[in-house]
């Protein structure tokens, strides 16, 4: 095995309270461990719901595009507290054909948007959840790095100016600034670092954390790490937002590498024990940090995908598991990945089933009303 990977298993061995019970990694050395830590009230921990983002090419602009009230109310009874809502800038602020996303940039928000968002956190806290307000964009615009248009642009020079990005959030702050329901805002999701140079990416957040504060607003913000690397790169001496009310939180993404075999099956020890190691450095660098942090998304596969039997599904809970310990470990809040009715997803949480099936209500015919393998892991990680 190589010597600095062996060092961070080991890393994350001392965090689950297990040894290495030989040379190499074995798999009962892996075995989620059965103690459980407390998790206090503050750590917040829900899941993300993705059903604006994946209904962003609606053909029918007044067509309910959220979750019913009803998707909430299940969530809440499952235990989830916290609900990250992917928005997606391109919907907050239109790019017509043919036009330079520029002069969209400098349009006010598109007020029927924006009222669809206000309806779907006002849906969530009446189901007495809160908010992560997520701008679900890579800070890349209209629809971020994942399946960007030709006419993409992005946080830095020629494209997504500093006054365009601080802009966005403070009409946003604007509306929801007073909102008690608001646990915090997620300012950029997933930026890449291809797409956007580390220097540019800590004055850009930094910037928009201090026009927040100039507007009034209180609220907490994440801000994350770029896409897969560690934060330590980004900030090897520690968080480097100024923030005079001492409320950011950072940021991490995490997935195991549950693509490597046919059918989702189990992976090797070695692919696990790497995955772990990632979410170990990321609480170290919080705990030597002295800040507090949070994983957005963390997801593996389960039972709503029909490839996925109860064998691989009983393997990939005890992964999660395993990354819920090492979370508690460090109090990190999380917002597991994902929940949703508009469509089925191997990583789904929570999901849509038949109408007067599975306990799901016959009116509304579609919502968030079915738990799949996941969610015992969830629950048993709640924190209060």
């Amino acid at each position: 095995m190589d010597p600095q990977l062996r060092r961070r298993l080991t890393a994350v061995l001392l965090v689950l309270g297990v040894t290495f019970i030989s040379a190499g990694c074995s798999s009962e050395s892996l075995k989620h461990f059965q103690r459980k830590v407390t998790v206090p009230a503050s750590v917040l921990r829900g899941v993300n719901v993705y059903s604006l983002e994946q209904n962003r090419a609606a053909g029918d602009p007044d067509a309910e595009v959220g979750e019913p009230e009803s998707s909430y109310t299940y969530l809440a009874a499952q235990g989830v507290r916290v609900v990250r809502l992917a928005v997606p800038w391109g919907s907050l602020q239109p790019l017509a054909a043919g036009q330079d996303p520029h002069a969209a940039l400098d349009e006010p928000l598109d007020k029927k948007y924006l009222a669809i968002v206000e309806k779907e956190v006002a849906k969530i806290a009446r189901a007495g959840l809160s908010t992560v307000l997520d701008l679900h964009n890579g800070c890349g615009y209209p629809e971020g790095p994942s399946t960007p248009p030709a006419d993409e642009i992005y946080c830095g020079p020629g494209g997504i100016t500093l006054a365009q990005a601080e802009r966005i959030w403070l009409r946003l702050s604007n509306a929801f600034r007073d909102d008690t329901s608001i646990a915090a805002y997620d300012l950029f999701n997933e930026p890449q670092p291809s797409k956007i140079k580390a220097q540019t990416y800590r004055q850009y957040t930094s910037v928009i954390v201090a026009a927040l504060r100039r507007n009034g607003d209180q609220h907490q913000v994440w801000v994350e790490s770029l896409l897969g690397q560690p934060i330590s790169d980004l900030a090897p001496d520690g968080g480097w937002i100024a923030d005079p009310l001492h409320r950011v939180t950072y940021s991490s993404h995490f997935y195991p590498d549950f693509h490597l075999n046919a059918h989702y099956a189990a992976i090797p020890d070695r692919n696990r024990g790497s995955f772990l190691a990632r979410i170990v450095d990321f609480g170290q660098w919080c705990q030597a940090a002295r800040v507090h942090c949070s994983i957005g998304e963390l997801g593996w596969p389960g039972t709503d995908a029909q490839a996925v039997g109860t064998s691989a599904a009983n393997f990939w809970n005890q992964v999660g598991n395993d990354a819920y310990n090492i979370a508690d470990r460090y109090k990190l809040d999380v917002t597991y990945f994902g929940a949703s009715s508009v469509s089925p997803s191997a990583l789904w949480a929570f999901g849509d089933g038949t109408a007067g099936e599975h306990g799901c209500p016959e009116v509304p015919s579609i919502s968030i009303c079915r738990s799949f393998s996941q969610a015992s892991v969830i629950q048993a990680h709640s924190s209060g």
